[in-house]
């Protein structure tokens, strides 16, 4: 699920989805449909609102395994027809900004480690670095658990404080 995040939109990927979006659907090539079919990386439609959602909820459960449990529910049932509301696009933001402050709730960090991107004000003219922002935010957090897992599983067992030192 983590390994479905984007997180290198560029500008060409932009200028792509432009120039088929300006063609139409019916001035496309039948590999152009093929193309926009599977979803074009310089959009921002449902199935990035719904990969997103997804990936929140993964990483609130990995949370919640931590004994850090999150009350947030994000919107996974997105579909090509819906249009979201400034609303929805707010607590969507809202969800990645509460995955992002959980990381204050781990005691230390991995050498070399940088903190995620901070998350967009907005979604209101959203550029393709803020997109990858988004989901790099998720991939982020994602590797610093997985690394506590791995690494410092031992400490939230409260291992350290049952006197076996």
């Amino acid at each position: 699920m983590i390994d479905t995040l984007i997180t290198d939109r560029t500008q060409s990927d932009v200028t792509r989805w432009r120039t088929l979006h300006d063609k139409g659907w019916d001035g496309m090539t039948e590999g152009e449909k093929v193309e926009w079919s599977a979803g074009v990386k310089g959009a921002y439609n449902a199935t990035d609102l719904n990969r997103v959602g997804e990936a929140i909820e993964y990483i609130a459960d990995l949370f919640g395994g931590f004994g850090f449990p999150m009350a947030i529910t994000p919107k996974t049932g997105w579909t090509i027809n819906d249009i979201p509301t400034s609303q929805d696009l707010e607590n969507y933001l809202s969800n990645v900004a509460a995955i992002r402050s959980m990381m204050s709730n781990i005691p230390v960090y991995p050498a070399g480690w940088n903190a995620p991107p901070e998350t967009p004000e907005t979604m209101q003219h959203l550029t393709y670095e803020q997109a990858n922002d988004i989901e790099r935010i998720l991939t982020d957090i994602n590797d610093l658990l997985v690394w506590v897992s791995n690494n410092l599983l031992w400490v939230f067992a409260g291992d350290v404080y049952a006197g076996e030192w």
